[in-house]
């Protein structure tokens, strides 16, 4: 959140459990944009995002965490 976003997005992992996790960020044609990793201590963290060097439009985040992936898509403005 917030989708539309500016300068940050922000995820809330309650659905991810505590450890290591990474994200992608892709374009609507899947092409990597970048990535970067975090590690979870609680079920309440939240994930920011910087997306100030990203251009206006639509975006893909794939977080992963072991087996499991989500993937999300949001809007740059």
């Amino acid at each position: 959140y917030p989708n539309p976003a500016h300068e940050q997005l922000f995820i809330q992992m309650s659905h991810m459990e505590s450890g290591p996790i990474t994200w992608e960020m892709l374009n609507p044609m899947g092409q990597f944009i970048q990535e970067g990793k975090a590690y979870l201590t609680n079920p309440d963290q939240r994930l920011s995002i910087s997306l100030s060097q990203l251009a206006t439009g639509t975006y893909l985040l794939k977080l992963t965490q072991g087996e499991r992936q989500f993937t999300e898509t949001f809007i740059k403005q």
